[in-house]
């Protein structure tokens, strides 16, 4: 394996990466940020509209659907079902910052590290 190192000149960190394929990858983190890269990392495509959250820290697709995806951040819960051009939130009645998520079951990585 070979990993190359490619500036993105981001004002905001990220946070949580799922790669779908070894080309296709998306990266969430600070400031609700959304970014997605179809060349193996080479070019990032941001999503035009951040949601309106802190911070996304955690994102998954299930392996082979390039559709659905669930991202995680305080007190949300993000869908996507067409492949990150558009995210809705789920309904969340929770105050708690979700760390992580894992698809195909949602499993979910609360701060205090139970899982859910």
């Amino acid at each position: 394996m070979h990993w190359n190192k490619y500036e993105l000149r981001l004002q905001d960190s990220i946070i949580g990466l799922s790669y779908l394929d070894k080309l296709t990858a998306t990266a969430v983190g600070q400031d609700g940020v959304v970014m997605k890269t179809t060349d193996g990392g080479v070019t990032w495509n941001f999503l035009p509209e951040r949601p309106l959250i802190d911070a996304l820290n955690g994102v998954a697709f299930p392996k082979g659907d390039t559709s659905l995806g669930i991202a995680v951040g305080f007190a949300t819960i993000l869908r996507t079902t067409n492949g990150g051009a558009q995210w809705s939130r789920a309904k969340f009645d929770s105050i708690v910052s979700l760390k992580s998520v894992a698809l195909p079951v949602l499993i979910l990585l609360l701060p205090s590290g139970k899982m859910e």
